[in-house]
């Protein structure tokens, strides 16, 4: 009998240990560009001549095979997760989690496609950005409203980390958009500076930190920096160095095309995260603007975050 117990609860452990994020995401295949796993499931394989056009259909149908049934481990995009204003009576903080992987779409071939967790088909706000179904929506108390401010500010440079599957039809046309669907079977929410765990389904023990993470948590803006709020004429100004440097990278590269960045950027005036979509992913050029970002920095101003799109042409 002690031994029947003893193997039910080995099995029951097993089976709990079975259900976190880390079990879920072993073995997961890492994507950091979602542009590529839309490229394969939508493709048409059909602008270039009979050999082109084979040679492409040949390796948009081996991609598509590898992510059929795969489990995808994939960043969500930062306007999915929202953290809402004080609330003194209840001395809490609303938290929300949305299946919105990119809200404002991904550029391919001159397409947009936006990239959705399953569900109710999505809408769009009048941002252009798509609104979708949540994944979580509750609140997290705290002693005062210091306490809430402060650990808001800790986790400004929250990353959504998502587990994704491809499901059997993934494409979609809603009111002219083109989209794709991706089922959501895991998703957590991070402190990238320490590690800290925000929310998660299933269960996840604390990620590995990053200490680079921490630059947006710890620093302060320059003194007197601030706007009452980013607008597209603050954001130009901030960005003219980084407009600079990518001028001078063509002058050395001679390459010519379009780079579409995603920032968001915290009440500091940091950039929490960031995103290059276009032409000169994993090129030189692409390089040389990564590079300047890291150096760009805005006009502290009132909201947590504000995340934009900003577009570089070259020539």
């Amino acid at each position: 009998m002690k031994a029947v117990i003893a193997g039910l609860l080995l099995v029951a452990a097993t089976a709990h240990a079975d259900d976190t994020f880390e079990a879920k995401a072993a073995g997961a295949q890492r994507v950091k560009r979602l542009e590529n796993v839309v490229w394969a499931l939508t493709a048409t394989c059909d602008k270039g001549d009979d050999t082109e056009n084979r040679q492409c259909r040949r390796v948009r149908d081996t991609r598509a095979a590898e992510l059929a049934g795969a489990t995808l481990l994939v960043d969500g995009d930062g306007d999915a997760f929202d953290v809402g204003a004080f609330d003194a009576k209840r001395k809490s903080l609303a938290l929300s989690l949305t299946s919105c992987i990119r809200c404002s779409g991904v550029e391919l071939d001159g397409k947009t496609w936006f990239i959705a967790g399953a569900g109710a088909p999505p809408t769009w706000g009048r941002d252009g950005k798509m609104k979708t179904q949540p994944l979580f929506d509750n609140s997290r108390a705290f002693s005062d409203e210091s306490a809430a401010k402060a650990w808001q500010k800790a986790i400004s440079n929250t990353r959504v980390q998502l587990l994704v599957k491809v499901p059997a039809k993934p494409t979609w046309t809603i009111d002219g958009r083109n989209g794709v669907t991706l089922d959501i079977v895991g998703y957590r929410v991070i402190s990238p500076c320490d590690g800290t765990v925000v929310l998660a389904t299933p269960p996840s023990a604390a990620a590995e930190a990053d200490p680079l993470a921490c630059r947006a948590v710890a620093a302060q803006p320059a003194q007197g920096a601030s706007v009452d709020q980013l607008t597209p004429a603050v954001v130009t100004e901030a960005m003219k160095p980084v407009v600079e440097a990518t001028k001078a990278c063509f002058d050395k590269n001679a390459v010519a095309g379009k780079a579409k960045l995603k920032l968001t950027i915290t009440s500091d005036g940091y950039i929490s995260r960031y995103e290059q979509q276009g032409d000169f992913v994993n090129t030189a050029t692409g390089a040389c603007i990564d590079k300047a970002l890291e150096k760009a920095r805005f006009p502290a101003s009132p909201k947590a975050k504000t995340t934009i799109s900003y577009p570089i042409s070259l020539p």
